[in-house]
């Protein structure tokens, strides 16, 4: 499974219009914006920026690096800020540039939800942090470039 953004047009053309042009709010991930976050249906991102960057073009670099839907935004905010949670590690590393980006939709249908936006979202932005089936889930193929060069 891809996890970077698609070179595939058809992908990006699937999102639908409610996504493009959708009121999407945005917040920074921590338990003080909790309150914040509207208990409401929805889809959401969670999206991170270059830590350290003081350029503003840079600092203006956002990545998507898990996405969903839920049938409350705000209790699905909440899980993501656990300890065990997998978006803890992240949080670690891009703290203050991690922001919550969510959209809130009239008619939580679960499974058409997931086939309307999630699955177009995962197919334009890949999975990072969002669990997946990988050839080397139980051992990851791990190295460096002068080790694969022996090879």
């Amino acid at each position: 499974m891809r996890s970077s953004w698609s070179f595939d047009l058809s992908h990006w053309n699937s999102l639908p219009i409610e996504f493009l042009k959708g009121n999407w709010k945005q917040t920074k991930v921590s338990s003080v914006e909790k309150i914040a976050i509207p208990d409401s249906p929805g889809i959401y991102m969670y999206c991170v920026a270059v830590p350290n960057a003081e350029n503003k073009n840079i600092m203006l670099l956002n990545n998507p690096i898990y996405m969903g839907i839920t049938n409350s935004l705000k209790t699905r905010f909440i899980q993501h800020l656990k300890k065990e949670d997998s978006l803890y590690e992240p949080r670690k590393c891009y703290g203050s540039n991690m922001n919550f980006y969510y959209l809130k939709v009239k008619d939580y249908k679960k499974d058409q939800i997931r086939l309307l936006y999630e699955q177009p979202m995962i197919d334009c932005f890949g999975k990072v942090v969002n669990k997946i089936n990988s050839v080397g889930m139980s051992s990851p193929l791990r190295g460096n470039l002068g080790e694969f060069k022996k090879i």
